[in-house]
């Protein structure tokens, strides 16, 4: 049990680290930038979006990465 612990830490943090470094992270800024130029979104809509892509780059980041 204590493998499947440290693996699922391993790749927890590569998901964090890509949050912030590399390719990814410069879509996600991207993606920041775009919703930035619209004039209706709230900052509400604004944190609720950005931190749902955080999140779904820390747990599915294999898919995004091809």
């Amino acid at each position: 049990m204590e493998i499947f612990y440290g693996l699922l830490t391993a790749y927890l943090v590569v998901g964090v680290v890509l949050n912030f470094v590399g390719p990814l992270s410069r879509k996600i800024w991207v993606e920041q930038m775009r919703v930035l130029t619209q004039d209706d979104v709230s900052k509400r809509k604004y944190i609720l979006l950005i931190t749902t892509i955080r999140i779904r780059v820390v747990f599915l980041y294999p898919f995004f990465i091809f």
